[in-house]
């Protein structure tokens, strides 16, 4: 890894975890000139008011002369977690500070929230009308660092396997929050299973209460078991499409946190 600057170094120095992560993900002479922290923030995770951005989306943003490199990394400390993704310099056509970091490329908005001041310092784009962009943000696989399409179950050069939205949204339809914790946001998954919990709770308790009851009270205790049958399956419901769009975030390798362990079939991290 090429370091352009002191800050770099120390950087480097106080968390080698990541180092070892950037030196196998950087290609041959890329120079690392940023590197700082922010909470991408997602659509579908602004529906819940950004309570699960501020949970489970913290990322590392490196960016070197060729490229931004977003990391999603541990909500507390700097472990890296989950995926990368790299966002083309070329792609970019320039950024806006409020109300949020919002970066504009030619493959749609990127979003942060927290990001310190003299990172979106550096992260200040300037629009140009007559530029001409190329290139889009895509994922990079979590073993190999080979860029690759969106959604894909595995790797296309060292075939590593993914985890996929539909083996996450089933598990979030079955279990509210499975799908979150199997794709390494357990606190928002708790979360989401109290919630359901609670709900299922209230089920049995008028189920209960039905069966105590006399004729005269049997209808409202009826109406209050279906409204509560109906918010839970609407529970369920909603979990697993949110896991299975949380999941098409990045490319999380099945065996989990980054860097991932390549198959042994696998070839050195591209170079060049």
């Amino acid at each position: 890894m090429a370091l352009a600057s002191t800050a770099v170094s120390a950087f480097e120095r106080e968390h080698p975890e990541v180092a070892v992560l950037l030196r196998a993900a950087l290609k041959q002479g890329e120079k690392v000139n940023l590197i700082t922290t922010g909470w991408r923030s997602w659509f579908v995770d602004d529906i819940f008011l950004g309570g699960p951005t501020l949970l489970a989306n913290r990322h590392l943003i490196v960016g070197t002369d060729e490229r931004l490199l977003l990391i999603h990394m541990s909500r507390q400390g700097l472990k890296p977690e989950g995926y990368l993704h790299e966002v083309p310099r070329s792609s970019i056509m320039g950024s806006l500070m409020l109300p949020l970091l919002s970066i504009f490329t030619s493959g749609g908005t990127l979003r942060f929230l927290g990001v310190p001041f003299t990172g979106r310092r550096a992260l200040e784009f300037e629009p140009d009308p007559d530029k001409t962009t190329s290139g889009q943000p895509r994922p990079l696989c979590p073993a190999c660092f080979e860029p690759q399409l969106e959604g894909v179950a595995q790797c296309s050069r060292c075939e590593t396997a993914f985890k996929t939205p539909l083996a996450a949204g089933v598990r979030s339809l079955l279990i509210p929050g499975w799908g979150d914790a199997w794709l390494d946001s357990r606190i928002v998954g708790a979360i989401t299973l109290l919630f359901t919990m609670f709900l299922w709770l209230n089920v049995v308790a008028f189920l209960q209460a039905a069966a105590a009851t006399g004729p005269g009270q049997a209808d409202v205790v009826g109406k209050m078991v279906t409204g509560f049958l109906m918010a839970t399956a609407a529970a369920h419901t909603l979990s697993g499409l949110v896991s299975a769009a949380r999941a098409r975030h990045g490319l999380r390798a099945k065996s989990g946190r980054l860097p991932a362990t390549a198959p042994r079939s696998a070839t050195e991290p591209p170079q060049g």
